[in-house]
């Protein structure tokens, strides 16, 4: 196994949960392994979930097409601006953001918008341009 990141083969068992584990956050097996391991990259300190966990990326997208992520949902918004609120104090005027893993719908993005401030939303299933990774 390598670091998701860097591709480090170094790797380290940085936790193991045996007990008291919400499965389905984590896993999509229909029959869960005993324990759940994260590990970290001795490289870039990366810590990850056990690869044998992992959804594939046709199981995450059903997973993530439950969530009912609507911006007209005052609750909803309330808890994004709970991150976006001291992001927007800490940065820079004109300065560029990117909401990796946004999900299927561009929420962070459309409030960073709303304060005037630009925020691309990228995520590997849903919105998968590759040329917001680029420098």
């Amino acid at each position: 196994m390598n670091c998701l990141l860097c591709q480090s083969p170094h790797l380290d068992l940085f936790s193991r949960h045996n007990s008291g584990v919400p499965w389905h956050l984590y896993s999509c097996q229909v029959v869960p392994p005993k324990t759940l391991d994260f590990f970290r990259c001795v490289e870039c300190r990366l810590v990850t979930k056990d690869p044998a966990v992992r959804c594939d990326s046709q199981q995450e997208r059903k997973h993530y097409e439950k969530h009912n992520n609507n911006l007209e949902d005052s609750g909803y918004r309330q808890h994004l601006f709970r991150l976006v609120n001291p992001i927007v104090e800490l940065v820079q005027d004109n300065s560029r953001g990117l909401d990796y893993g946004c999900g299927p719908t561009v929420s962070i993005g459309q409030l960073f918008k709303e304060r005037g401030m630009i925020c691309d939303s990228y995520d590997p299933i849903f919105f998968p341009q590759a040329n917001l990774l680029q420098k």
